[in-house]
């Protein structure tokens, strides 16, 4: 608003998240009785890093890996679907599905970078690891202090991430080194 023929100064709006586009100043106009006039300001979106994506298992309910703050600016969406780039599901783990989650929980939706601080869990689900599996915990059975083995070694699956419970075996003739419990 101002007086017809009275110079007006248009100032640029302060934005969180936004900064003016370097080069722009203030700008002074003459209001007209017969059009209107029209002032552009161009802002550029902010980086953001403060949105923490936790990875957690959703079998255990133990964290997996470290917190990722994925980077993005104010505006953008942050894809936390299975098919993201944006977050890293680590070796070994994947995105859970719905049948793979725990009764009442759900995975989140995409989020939007803002100036404020944002917290978010996507569960993940560790593979399976069969016996047979070149991952599979091996349990070998040894004379005391030595590596002769007294039976062949047993292979133990489970889902990495997962206890895994390898128990002594009886063998005929030894017996088991005091201290020498299910690890």
């Amino acid at each position: 608003g101002g007086t017809i023929g009275v110079p007006v100064t248009v100032n640029p709006a302060e934005i969180k998240g936004y900064t003016l586009v370097d080069g722009q100043t203030a700008q002074t106009i003459m209001l007209d009785a017969k059009k209107g006039q029209t002032v552009t300001f161009y802002y550029q979106a902010d980086d953001q890093n403060n949105i923490t994506v936790t990875l957690v298992d959703s079998n255990t309910g133990d964290q997996v890996g470290n917190p990722q703050q994925p980077a993005g600016h104010t505006g953008e969406e942050l894809n936390l679907g299975k098919d993201s780039d944006q977050i890293t599901i680590p070796e070994g783990y994947h995105y859970a599905t719905p049948d793979e989650l725990p009764i009442g929980t759900t995975q989140p939706g995409n989020l939007t970078w803002t100036t404020n601080k944002q917290d978010t869990k996507v569960y993940v689900v560790g593979n399976e690891v069969k016996e047979t599996d070149e991952n599979a915990v091996k349990v070998h059975h040894y004379l005391e202090g030595t590596t002769t083995s007294l039976k062949s070694d047993d292979a133990l699956g489970g889902r990495v991430g997962g206890k895994v419970t390898a128990s002594p075996a009886q063998i005929a003739g030894y017996t088991l080194v005091d201290g020498h419990v299910d690890q």
